[in-house]
């Protein structure tokens, strides 16, 4: 079932789930091209066997998604709000190399390359996981800030196994070596 532009916005801006709303952090522009970076991954991901078409990055002025950004009735948020996923569904669903759970769990954030010079990663004030400083951690220290999360960046202890975990931060030093 795939989603529309639309409801992607709702879901970002008011959050959905277990997912925060991000409308006080993001304005319209970036929600949509937020959005817009979603719909690149499922262009490019592996899994998906039918071209994405291009959406619009940048809602109309006066649209009906532009009021549901600023103030989403309950009803809209729990149609958009998708199903709880079960433990066993979630692991068998995430990535198994160090590299797919980076572009699927880090990358809109932290930036394809790690430097986290995109538009998420500079109005959140993400620092580049390439630079001495990230690099100079510990792999412990890197998969413990990963697991438990640290100042706006969520705790993926729930959603990755510590074999994820390992495979994540062995990735994050390759994107390192790469740079």
């Amino acid at each position: 079932h795939v989603r529309s532009t639309a409801v992607f916005r709702i879901i970002i801006a008011n959050g959905a789930g277990r997912m925060p709303g991000y409308k006080k952090t993001f304005n319209l522009t970036q929600v949509s091209q937020f959005v817009s970076y979603i719909r690149g991954l499922a262009a490019i991901s592996p899994s998906n066997q039918r071209a994405a078409k291009p959406e619009p990055t940048i809602p109309s002025p006066n649209s009906k998604v532009d009021a549901h950004l600023q103030k989403a009735p309950q009803d809209e948020e729990k149609k958009a709000a998708p199903p709880p996923p079960s433990a066993a569904s979630s692991k068998a669903k995430t990535p198994g190399n160090g590299r797919q759970i980076y572009v699927a769990k880090c990358s809109a954030c932290h930036s394809r390359d790690g430097s986290g010079t995109g538009t998420i990663g500079k109005s959140l004030g993400t620092s580049s996981l390439t630079s001495r400083q990230a690099q100079a951690r510990s792999d412990g220290s890197l998969a413990g800030i990963i697991s438990n999360g640290a100042g706006r960046m969520p705790a993926y202890k729930k959603k990755l196994d510590p074999e994820q975990i390992q495979l994540l931060v062995a990735y994050l030093r390759e994107l390192a070596m790469s740079q």
